[in-house]
Parts: structure tokens; sequence; C-alpha cells
């Protein structure tokens, strides 16, 4: 995280569907923030709507993150991962939480 003066860390724990995702994307998320796909959160990820959505924000490829792990734990990483999405390990995150402004779990 670069900007940890205004940058939120948004952890979304729990599969989304589209117009729930695109009502918090709106309401919560500001353009320096993080969003960090974790747990069962990581198949809204994968939904093609989801991505879409994700594309217009135009969010740069550090403000997109998972947990390599979680991928796997989930058996999802055949699966095609966005190019926009980088993959941090936990201790990473540890860092991105103490350094954003706000934690916030959705």
């Amino acid at each position: 995280m670069s900007d940890s003066t205004t940058s939120q860390l948004h952890i979304i724990q729990q599969a989304i569907g589209k117009q729930t995702f695109e009502i918090q994307l709106a309401r919560l998320v500001e353009n320096n923030d993080y969003l960090l796909f974790l747990n069962d959160g990581l198949y809204t990820l994968f939904e093609p709507d989801i991505l879409k959505i994700l594309t217009l924000k135009d969010f740069q490829p550090t403000q997109l993150l998972i947990i390599d792990e979680q991928v796997d734990a989930r058996g999802l990483q055949n699966k095609p991962i966005n190019n926009d999405v980088s993959k941090i390990d936990y201790s990473q995150f540890v860092e991105c939480a103490q350094q954003a402004s706000k934690v916030i779990s959705w």
C-alpha cells in the first residue's frame, strides 16, 4: 500500500452478487482504496460481471488483492485471474491492514 494516510482496505469475505457489489463499491470505495478478496469472497472475483465492474472502476494493479494460499484452498488455482489482481501473502495482508486508514469488511 502506497498512500497509508488516505487508503482504506476493504476485505470482501463473502461471495457477493453483482447488484450488491455495485452498491457497496459505489458507496464505500474511493479511488485509492484496496480490495482484498478473502475466504468465500474469492468467488466474487471470478464472476465475469464483477470483473467488468472492476475494470470500469479502473483500479490500479496493486489495488485488487488476493492471498494465493486462499485461492489454492478453494481449488481456484486453475481458473484465470485478472492481470490487475496482485497476489500477496499473510504477512503482506497484515502490513496492508496496519497501513490502512480504515479496514472495512463486507
